[in-house]
């Protein structure tokens, strides 16, 4: 993670963290500097569960944990959530009567964020996607090399640009794993992506916090 930390600080990028609870108490190193250096935690849940597996209460329960435990190791509270591979049929309605998120991330049906009704009330999804994830360097027919990533991920960021210009906006959101990205052969094509996102002049590298609330202040601008 140090590897991806140090990367990230050498291009002034700011990201959104989705970290487990118990994993940033157990390396408080870690909140602190998302903390320092402007990064965004959301919350990931408590530990590392199977949401779906909760009652409704046990899952209220956690989540409660987990945003105490955040605000504790990286000094403010998450303002974003997503599950451990996919949400309950509970999560949703969870995330919207505790009250103080602002997103969530529980979905993969879309290049841009969007407005859903929760319990009578306006709800802001920013969706993620596994398909520019670094998993695929584990996954059957993934990435064989960091050539790969940097190549697909190119080619999907012109796409979007493309679509961009066209008065399409798109949202491309790019998964990494310390584990698997972190690895120093791997950030070589990590590297590359992101000095080609920044040179390209008309692409936005930030936090997810920051893409909703720029959606909830510009969204009327725009239709699909």
């Amino acid at each position: 993670i140090w590897r991806l930390m140090r990367l990230f600080d050498e291009y002034g990028i700011k990201v959104t963290f989705y970290a487990c609870a118990v994993a940033l108490e157990r390396n408080p190193e870690v909140g602190t500097w998302l903390r320092e250096a402007g990064h965004e935690p959301c919350s990931h849940g408590w530990r590392w569960s199977e949401h779906w597996l909760f009652d409704r209460e046990e899952e209220r329960r956690h989540m409660q944990w987990a945003i105490e435990s955040i605000e504790k190791t990286c000094g403010e509270r998450p303002l974003g959530w997503y599950c451990r591979y996919g949400p309950s049929v509970n999560t949703r309605e969870l995330v919207v009567e505790e009250g103080g998120f602002v997103y969530d991330a529980d979905a993969y049906n879309d290049d841009l964020p969007y407005f859903t009704e929760v319990l009578g009330k306006r709800h802001l999804v920013v969706p993620y996607t596994l398909t520019y994830n670094d998993g695929r360097y584990v996954l059957p027919q993934g990435y064989s090399s960091p050539s790969d990533f940097f190549d697909y991920c190119r080619r999907g960021l012109d796409e979007y640009r493309r679509e961009g210009a066209a008065g399409y906006p798109k949202m491309m959101s790019v998964g990494l794993h310390p584990r698997w990205a972190g690895q120093a052969g791997r950030v070589s094509g990590l590297r590359e992506l992101i000095e080609y996102a920044l040179e390209a002049g008309d692409v936005w590298v930030t936090r997810r916090i920051d893409i909703a609330r720029w959606w909830l202040d510009h969204h009327e601008e725009f239709s699909r």
